[in-house]
Parts: structure tokens; C-alpha cells; sequence
């Protein structure tokens, strides 16, 4: 923008990185370039080589004792039948036009919360015993079912996308960047559902899946599509993708990667703002991705062209509004 102002725009594969890795880069930059600028050698300390990730993950041998083993089954059963008392289709935006695959672009409408805004909305979540994370999901999920409102068996979905470094068992930082998870719940939403008894509703069903050790089981289902992947082909990467797509639970995600920060000694320059966006073309055509440097969170709405950038910016803005008209009720 001027010598001094500069937007870096980076992509990445998810089979390399995931929101929180993104964080990475920005830091590891800023700290070469100071080094370089003090007279150094660009470089960066060696990771330790790593055992493969689910090894990190609690499995079922670690239930081998009769009780505990009966102890977790008991859990993973009312947690289930607690999540079927709100069955339905699940349902995010719905989409009015079909574009192939191919022809599909990613567009993204980022909104911004200032650090003022972010103190009091912290503040009314903890007066009314929920989590900014929660507060999110309800803006969005009454937003979606406002500009989409269900049919029939449909329910509203919202999705919390988790980072689960920090419960692994030994925890784990930076040696591996695909340790997220997400845990959804379905809801029935109309114009008179309380926004604060919603975000509390959230909250209660976002701690029952991180305290049943089951749903964290992910690998038999990532493993099931790379087989459809590898026997479908290269040649048929539409049809996997359309397939993937029809599998994978439409819903309203939040990827709330928190607050960044960007460590670097005395450094030579500043990162000023931070965002981070997810393409919407193969599992779902919306999601959003926030992400909070120095108190301003950066809220981005990512939308397929299935949608519209009028449409997504308006759910963007609407979404916002709710949040702070929520701060007064």
C-alpha cells in the first residue's frame, strides 16, 4: 500500500496447515527478517521428528479396564442420545443457483471487531456464563435461520471448530498442524429464541463432546474417504468432491482461532492485523474464520459464488448486529 504498508496474502493446502499453523508464518517471517536486519542468519530452530498424531489421541486400549471401559460407553451413549433429541437435516445458508465445481470461487467479506467492542462482549459472556466462542455461533446461527428458515425436518446447525493440541495426552505445540476437531449441535430457532439461552445451550453441548472421549475417533471416517479418493482418481476429482459434499455436514462453522500472538524480540517490523479465511468448494459453500491481534478480532465470512457477494456480505453485517444488540438485552 505504501512503502512502509504492505498486505502479505499467503495460501495453503489443509493437508499442510490448519488456522492455528497459519499463525506460524507470519512469526517466523517477522523473526527472519529481524535477524537478517541485526546482521544474522536467517533461520529457525529444527523441530523434533514426531510419531504419527492419532498416536496422541486417546484410543480405546486406554479403556481396557472393565469399569472404565463400561464408564466411557455409558457417556458416549447419553451424549448420543442427548444429540438425537434434535434430530433433523442439518442446515446452514441455503443455496439458490447450481455452478459447477469447477467454476466455483471462493469469496470472502471480513468484518472487524474492535478491542472495545471485544472487552464488553467479553464481559456480558461471562456475566451471562458463556464464552465469546458461543457468542459467535448464536449471531450466526439465528442470522442463518432468519435468511433460511427450515423446512420441514430441517434444524439449524452450528458448528464449533476445536483445537485439541492442548487435550492431548502428552499436549502438543507446533510439531504437527492438523490437530482440530469439530463438534456440532443442532437447534430449532425462530424470531423469539433468547440470544443469550442459546449461547448457553451451545455451550453446554460444546462441553459434552469434548468430555466423551468417542467423537475425537475421527480416523475410520478420514480413512473411508481417502479410499473413495484413491479408487475414484485424479481423473474424477468433480465426482469425489460432489460426493464429499453430499457427506459432509452442511452447517455454520466457526473456527475461532483466538487470540494471535506474534513473539518476536525487538522486531524489525510489526504485524498489525491478522486474518485467516477457509475455501468453501469442496465440503460446504459457507463457513466463517475469526481471529483476534491486539484485541481486534477479525471475523471473516467465507462464501462460495453459489451464494453472492451481496448475500454473504449481508448475513456478514446482520450477523454483527445481532452481537451487539445483544450486549443490551
Amino acid at each position: 500500500h505504501e512503502d512502509n504498508d504492505v498486505t502479505l496474502i499467503s495460501v495453503y493446502h489443509h493437508a499442510a496447515c490448519d488456522g492455528k499453523s497459519a499463525i506460524f508464518l507470519p512469526r517466523d517471517l517477522v523473526q527472519s527478517l529481524t535477524q537478517q536486519s541485526r546482521g544474522e542468519q536467517a533461520q529457525l530452530q529444527p523441530l523434533s521428528p514426531i510419531e504419527y498424531y492419532g498416536d496422541r489421541i486417546n484410543s480405546l486400549k486406554d479403556y481396557d479396564d472393565f469399569n472404565d471401559g463400561m464408564r466411557t460407553a455409558w457417556r458416549t451413549l447419553k451424549t448420543s442420545a442427548k444429540f438425537l433429541t434434535n434430530v433433523g437435516i442439518p442446515m446452514g445458508i441455503r443455496k439458490e443457483k447450481s455452478i459447477p465445481l469447477g467454476e466455483q470461487r471462493v469469496l470472502v467479506e471480513p468484518r472487524f471487531l474492535e478491542p472495545d467492542l471485544m472487552k464488553q462482549v467479553a464481559k456480558k459472556a461471562k456475566a451471562e456464563g458463556t464464552t465469546i466462542q458461543c457468542v459467535l455461533n448464536a449471531a450466526l446461527s439465528l442470522m442463518a435461520a432468519e435468511d433460511s428458515p427450515r423446512q420441514g425436518l430441517e434444524v439449524t446447525s452450528c458448528t464449533q471448530v476445536l483445537d485439541i493440541r492442548n487435550r492431548l495426552h502428552p499436549a502438543v505445540g507446533e510439531d504437527c498442524g492438523v490437530f482440530v476437531s469439530g463438534a456440532t449441535s443442532l437447534h430449532s430457532l425462530n424470531e423469539d429464541t433468547d440470544f443469550w439461552e442459546l449461547t448457553r445451550d451451545i455451550r453446554k453441548r460444546l462441553i459434552e463432546t469434548i468430555s466423551t472421549p468417542l467423537p475425537f475417533f475421527h480416523p475410520a471416517l478420514h480413512k473411508s474417504y481417502a479410499f473413495l479418493g484413491h479408487w475414484l482418481g485424479m481423473k474424477k476429482a468433480d465426482v469425489f468432491s460432489n460426493i464429499v459434499k453430499r457427506l459432509h455436514p452442511e452447517g455454520l462453522a466457526v473456527s475461532n482461532l483466538g487470540q494471535v500472538i506474534i513473539n518476536v524480540e525487538n522486531p524489525v517490523v510489526e504485524v498489525t492485523a491478522f486474518a485467516f479465511a477457509t475455501n468453501t468448494n469442496v465440503f460446504n459453500y459457507f463457513n466463517t474464520s475469526a481471529a483476534t491481534l491486539n484485541g481486534r478480532m477479525t471475523w471473516s465470512f467465507s462464501g462460495s459464488t453459489l451464494l453472492g457477494r451481496e448475500r454473504i456480505a449481508k448475513v456478514a453485517d446482520n450477523t454483527v448486529e445481532r452481537i451487539v444488540k445483544a450486549l443490551g438485552e
